[in-house]
């Protein structure tokens, strides 16, 4: 089953920063997404990076309710700056221009 499929209720939640051993910072969140179609998106470039980058929040992000919710991407922390300057570039891209109205 791809790593996608897996639905956000069945991931483990991430341990503690030294919680556990091993070399795995807790991940931060570098950015959040009304939809889970943009948010894949984004996670895919970051990936292509090698920036191993997980979804969280995918299953509330589509609800009409009074609070909304929203797809949050979260790498590790010695990650997070370099998925932080990507994303902008990114998110610059889909935003629409002043100048082209």
């Amino acid at each position: 089953m791809a790593d996608d499929a897996i639905n956000d209720s069945q991931r483990p939640a991430p341990e503690p920063d030294g919680a556990g051993g091993g070399d795995h910072p807790e991940p931060v969140t570098v950015a959040q997404y009304a939809t889970e179609i943009q948010a894949t998106f984004a996670a895919n470039m970051l990936r292509e990076a090698g920036i191993r980058c997980e979804r969280l929040g995918g299953a509330s992000s589509g609800f009409k309710a009074e609070s909304p919710g929203y797809v949050r991407l979260l790498v590790s922390q010695r990650d997070a700056a370099r998925a932080q300057e990507m994303l902008e570039d990114f998110n610059a891209e889909k935003a629409p221009d002043a100048e082209d109205d």
